[in-house]
């Protein structure tokens, strides 16, 4: 009888842990979500669109003019947390793949040699590598692709658990 009651409360306490971490997940999720659509946020992305070129060499990230250092750093940074978080499996990185579609790999061609000069200059091999690593992941999984079929997968409703569709 008590082994009973011992498996059912391993059994119950695991659950609870299950669901805790993607509550977390979710949470963290959403978050990541938001800011990305943060005024400041576009305003960063859209300077860099507008003010950097693909240079084969660069000045480094911490000498570039004030008016647009700020904006590489918040940018590079949030790309760069998200990959660790990413890399090291606490964010799943399908939603972070398709959500900002190809801005992350395109970002990264803006700021790569600005970060690969910041490297030198820091004698640091792998700042905002975890940046670099995301882009390549976003170059490997199409956000098309990906956006496409959750799409579909929701509209046939094989997306969907007892069979729920849209409309219903």
């Amino acid at each position: 009888m008590s082994a009973a009651a011992l498996a059912v409360s391993i059994l119950v306490a695991v659950r609870q842990l299950q669901a805790s971490r993607r509550s977390d997940t979710s949470s963290a999720t959403l978050a990541l979500f938001a800011e990305y659509r943060t005024m400041s946020m576009r305003d960063s992305r859209d300077k860099i669109y507008r003010f950097l070129g693909e240079e084969e060499s660069a000045t480094p990230l911490s000498m570039l003019p004030d008016e647009i250092r700020e904006d590489c750093f918040r940018v590079a940074y949030y790309f760069d947390h998200l990959g660790l978080l990413i890399g090291h499996r606490l964010l799943p990185a399908e939603p972070f793949v398709a959500f900002p579609g190809n801005g992350c790999s395109r970002l990264w061609l803006k700021l790569k040699p600005h970060v690969e000069a910041e490297r030198q200059r820091r004698g640091v091999r792998y700042y905002l590598g975890y940046f670099e690593m995301l882009a390549l992941l976003s170059n490997r999984q199409d956000a098309e692709v990906i956006n496409h079929k959750l799409i579909r997968q929701a509209l046939d409703g094989t997306r969907w658990r007892r069979g729920a569709r849209v409309g219903d």
